[in-house]
């Protein structure tokens, strides 16, 4: 009768090494082979020995039944690691100890005493990508080496020619003036007796690079440079530190030119160049921080599918997936031969290499052979591709010389979704696949053209979706870092965060990501911290749009990006046709409310009743301008967006409430079973349907296949989420060069409706973190006959799968221990028949909801036909 603990984390990560969080917070799960198992007690025993021999904080058996963000009672030491596990107690008398875990923490805000170098000021404006260097040597190997290091730009460090680790694009993207990451690595087998040298290069990044077009460079400053500390220790207990300074030099790299948008040059021949004195950089210390968030690391590997010959005789590179990362190349061929590459999304309809989209991002890869056998890879940018045009190459090439390496944040994948439908299996696999693309550090609008950034609309429609499909706690916690850096002292978030735009406004759905977001994670995770740290920000916000103008009630006149690509629209803009004052108003009320939300939730009564006063005038303002006095909404007929947003944030009742019903199922019909919504009415969309009991017409508008429909992209061949529903037509051309994305997560926020009602695992908003949650997939809706869904919680892992056969509804659920469900049979014929076996086991009666404790369950239920099955 086993008992388990495991999915030991700290701050979201398992063993990390190098944070400086004072407070860290220690989570767990529990296993258990006996139905109801619940949690009585915890012990936390901390320790800087793996075998526990002498504890450093104990915290003896506590009566609770969390198993999330424990803190333990301690005083951190810099460059310390701690070891920790759990012991735990249940209510059927068993007890388990889990394995131990660690964390290690960073400097701690201590001196770095290193130096920043950087190049002289004569070389500092060329695109050549330095090399920084430093030959030293050992008696004898350490025992214990850390390198910590960062860099003004992105890097890649080595020791005795050995990269330090398999990451890529750090330090990350951050608003590095205020706020930016050092990486801490464990070095110690890379260390040797005698000779040893540790370098790095860097190159322009995000911090001089380009970004927002073809010209914009130096956002963050002029100049690269680096900051490094090794520190190691030997077996009879002296020390010994290499720090960044004077004793460096520099010498031009292999990289000849490196830009997050136009790709690399490589010239594999640049070997022991001349070296140089490095300069060094004024650059304080105040801002730095460790490692945060998982590394962007290489995650997988894909071989292409074809090599074709395009009708304009291009040869191109097909990998059968829209990815993002860069291409490895193995050559063999005499000095000097170039290999250039171009990468792209998608082809023309005649077949041919299509790149205006990328506008003026040149997403190139040159490669210079050095005349044996060579490898190329990118080292410090990447790129967003399905296709590959081979410009240039020695000799034919051939499938064997290519394979894709696919890059991003090395979140932990928690979602598997399928069911009897393949164009919905698809598109799970796109939404996916638009997540892995667009995080890469912090949560991106699209990753391969002249953008890439950290766009907080598409974040905020996203994030409740991507929270199920990865574990993106730590992740989101490090860009709010930047949201709240960015934040202008009136309030207004800016729509890009880090804000590379500078002068950049504010605008609704994209900077109440503020208020939607930590309430996203709470609900997900059950953070306290995400909500407590963002709650001043949430405040600023929320005061902003209130001194606006000369009603603190309304937020009317102000700068809006409306129903961004909503299809209700003039043709000639992409605000879609929803009121954008509408829009914003809902929005004011939407992020009032959750701020008085949070404010309860962290126990602040006064806010909570504050904010609950200005949400109820907010709200009785959008109805006094928004609400006809017959009860109508003033919307257009076809304009969905509005009434999805006044029901959805309720925002009308009674009469009011009624009319918005019927007319968001009338723009149905106006619309042909189509939706016309843009990106803020889209996630809510079928919610909405479901919402008021119209849960077949959700279904409807998820498997319809023409356009515009979630399923047209699929039908046209996408493999990743695309910008705009028709970013290609139905002829084949395309939308607009300007704006059209074929990697885009945005309208992925489906996601968040089919695992909730056709996976039928429900996050309930009284139970955060799945502590009691709702187990009701909505069997057969819209013809589907199966569905399968696994969802590794932050409490443990959830089942459900169902199949519908012959009117019957068979269940097969998994519940973790420590949890409970609610299981709602959906379209229930018989409430007397349904049938529920625990662990093979008759479970007590049921009924229209029936609470079920952790186990495994077999259920069976006769189900009314839906309006779809009765057509079958």
């Amino acid at each position: 009768m086993a008992l388990e603990i495991y999915g030991l984390t700290c701050e979201y990560m398992q063993n990390p090494i190098g944070i400086d969080e004072l407070h860290p917070r220690l989570s767990y799960k529990l296993r258990s082979d006996e139905p109801g198992s619940r949690q009585t007690a915890r012990r936390l025993e901390v320790s800087l020995s793996e075998d526990f021999s002498s504890l450093c904080a104990d915290s003896g058996y506590t009566e609770t039944d969390e198993t999330l963000f424990v803190e333990p009672e301690l005083k951190l030491s810099p460059a310390t690691r701690y070891f920790y596990r759990f012991t735990v107690r249940d209510n059927l008398g068993r007890e388990a100890v889990s394995e131990p875990a660690f964390f290690e923490t960073g400097l701690l805000g201590t001196a770095w005493r290193a130096k920043w170098i950087t190049r002289p000021e004569e070389n500092a404006g060329d695109d050549v990508v330095p090399r920084y260097m430093r030959a030293f040597r050992l008696a004898k190997a350490p025992v214990k080496a850390r390198l910590y290091i960062t860099a003004c730009g992105v890097y890649r460090a080595q020791l005795n020619g050995q990269y330090v680790a398999p990451d890529l694009m750090a330090p990350g993207y951050t608003s590095y003036n205020k706020h930016q990451q050092y990486q801490t690595y464990d070095v110690t087998e890379l260390l040797v007796a005698g000779k040893n040298e540790l370098s790095a290069i860097v190159g322009p990044g995000w911090f001089t690079g380009n970004l927002i077009g073809k010209n914009r460079r130096n956002i963050y400053g002029d100049r690269t440079a680096l900051l490094c500390r090794l520190d190691m220790t030997f077996e009879d207990g002296h020390t010994r530190r290499i720090l960044s300074d004077e004793k460096f030099t520099w010498a031009e790299s292999e990289v000849l030119y490196s830009q997050i948008y136009h790709g690399e040059d490589i010239d594999a021949r640049r070997r022991n160049l001349p070296k140089h004195p490095v300069a060094l950089l004024d650059r304080g210390y105040d801002m730095l921080v460790g490692q945060q968030v998982q590394p962007v690391r290489p995650i997988e590997e894909i071989e292409p599918i074809a090599l074709i010959t395009t009708p304009k005789g291009e040869r191109v590179l097909d990998f059968g997936q829209n990815m993002v990362g860069y291409v490895r190349v193995r050559a063999k061929a005499a000095p000097g031969r170039e290999i250039r590459l171009r990468h792209f999304e998608v082809l023309d309809k005649d077949g041919n290499a299509y790149f205006e989209n990328y506008r003026t991002a040149r997403a190139v890869a040159s490669y210079i052979t050095s005349g044996g056998e060579d490898t190329f890879e990118a080292l410090l940018t990447f790129y967003g591709f399905r296709y590959v045009c081979i410009d240039a190459f020695p000799g034919e090439p051939e499938l064997s010389n290519f394979t894709g390496v696919v890059i991003h944040s090395e979140l932990p994948e928690t979602n598997t979704f399928s069911c009897s439908h393949p164009l919905l299996n698809q598109l799970q696999h796109n939404i996916l696949w638009g997540q892995k693309g667009n995080f890469v550090d912090l949560p991106t609008d699209c990753p391969q053209r002249d953008e890439r950034l950290g766009w907080t609309g598409d974040a905020q429609v996203f994030a409740s979706t991507a929270l199920q499909n990865m574990q993106s706690g730590a992740f989101f916690t490090k860009w709010f870092c930047d949201l709240r850096a960015d934040q202008t002292e009136a309030g207004a978030v800016p729509f890009i965060i880090p804000n590379s735009m500078i002068k950049q406004n504010a605008s609704n759905a994209w900077s109440d990501c503020v208020t939607i977001i930590p309430m996203d994670i709470f609900l997900a995770y059950g953070d306290k911290r995400i909500l407590r740290d963002n709650y001043p920000a949430m405040k600023k916000w929320i005061g902003y749009m209130k001194a606006w103008g000369d009603d603190p009630y309304t937020f009317n006149g102000h700068f809006q990006f409306g129903d961004w690509l909503g299809m209700d629209g003039d043709s000639s803009t992409c605000n879609g046709g929803t009121s954008t004052d509408l829009i914003a108003n809902a929005f004011y009320a939407y992020s009032t409310r959750l701020t008085a939300e949070t404010a309860e939730i962290l126990g602040l009564s006064g806010d909570a009743k504050k904010y609950r006063r200005l949400y109820e005038r907010v709200r009785a303002a959008f109805r006094r301008d928004f609400v006809t006095p017959g009860g109508r909404l003033a919307a257009g007929p076809r304009n969905q967006t509005a009434f999805i947003l006044a029901i959805w944030f309720d925002l009308v009742d009674g009469k009011a409430l009624e009319h918005c019903k019927k007319e968001l199922v009338a723009s149905l019909r106006l619309s042909g079973n189509h939706l016309t919504t843009g990106f803020v009415g889209t996630p809510y969309l079928c919610h909405t349907f479901s919402a008021i009991g119209e849960e077949e017409k959700a279904f409807g508008l998820l498997l319809q296949e023409t356009f515009p429909s979630w399923l047209f992209s699929v039908r046209m061949g996408a493999t990743t989420m695309w910008e705009h529903w028709d970013g290609i037509r139905p002829d084949g051309s395309f939308w607009s060069a300007t704006m059209n994305s074929y990697n885009h997560y945005a309208y992925g926020s489906i996601g968040n409706w089919m695992y909730r009602h056709i996976g039928g695992i429900g996050l309930r908003k009284d139970s955060p973190a799945y502590k009691v949650f709702d187990i009701a997939p909505a069997v057969g809706g819209g013809g589907l006959t199966e569905a399968s869904i696994r969802f590794e919680s932050i409490r443990g892992t959830i089942c459900c799968d169902w199949t519908l056969d012959e009117g019957t509804a068979r269940l097969q659920v998994s519940i973790p221990a420590n949890t409970e469900a609610n299981f709602i049979p959906y379209r229930c014929a018989d409430f007397g028949g349904i049938t529920i076996l625990q662990n093979g086991k008759t479970f007590a009666a049921a009924g229209a909801c029936t609470r079920l404790p952790s186990g495994e369950y077999e259920i069976a239920y006769p189900v009314l036909p839906t309006e779809e099955n009765a057509k079958k």
